[in-house]
């Protein structure tokens, strides 16, 4: 089996430590480059040509200058243009409803909370990735709200929990987690997308974040 390649870009030395300890223990993932600073970003990308991508939202964009901050958003416009089938997983100590919005438009496929701990949420933001979904750590999930709207029903919403918390997973395995049939959900997702204009689960968590369905506080 291919090996997934792995870049981290984080000012704390710590987290990229974490980063590189789970990968040396997880099967099939190799970490190839690391980096400290925004400016390092391209570079990296360029050089390795990573799977997956984990980016600081919080660093500087020039090592040891602390008063230059890293203009995460254009920087990942720029990696999905000249490298689309990258994927990006934010790495942050905050977050809030106008960054997620902005970073799960461009194409960002897991928004991983610090202080969730990383033995869990790595291995599903990688699993998110894998599978063109999107992956909200617990702490991230937590925060979310639901718009009093009744476009979705209350079921609805529960099922788009679901897929934010198991990107990977099959409708049969989902449909379990709510005691039907994986035809089902299947099928009840199908109809989420019809409502929402969309055809799959990261465009529906982005609409779902664009229209307000689900909210995290500014």
């Amino acid at each position: 089996m291919k090996s997934t390649t792995i870049i981290t870009v984080d000012d704390v030395a710590l987290i990229r430590e974490g980063i590189r300890s789970l990968a040396e223990k997880t099967p099939n993932v190799d970490l190839v480059g690391e980096g400290e600073a925004g400016s390092e970003v391209i570079p990296l990308v360029q050089r390795y040509k990573p799977d997956i991508l984990f980016l600081d939202l919080d660093m500087p964009e020039i090592k040891g200058e602390k008063g230059r901050k890293f203009q995460v958003v254009s920087t990942i416009r720029v990696v999905k243009r000249i490298h689309p089938e990258i994927s990006i997983v934010i790495l942050s100590n905050y977050a809030s409803h106008t960054m997620l919005e902005a970073t799960i438009s461009r194409g960002v496929s897991a928004y991983l909370l610090k202080s969730d701990p990383f033995s869990v949420s790595l291995p599903f933001a990688i699993s998110a990735a894998k599978a063109d979904g999107v992956y909200f750590s617990n702490g991230l999930r937590e925060m979310i709200s639901f718009d009093e709207d009744e476009l979705l029903t209350k079921r609805q919403k529960q099922f788009i929990m679901l897929i934010l918390e198991f990107p990977e997973a099959t409708p049969d395995e989902l449909g379990e987690a709510v005691g039907i049939t994986g035809g089902s959900f299947k099928n009840a997702l199908l109809r989420i997308y019809k409502k929402l204009g969309v055809s799959n689960k990261a465009s529906c968590i982005l609409e779902c974040l664009k229209r307000g369905i689900i909210s995290i506080p500014n």
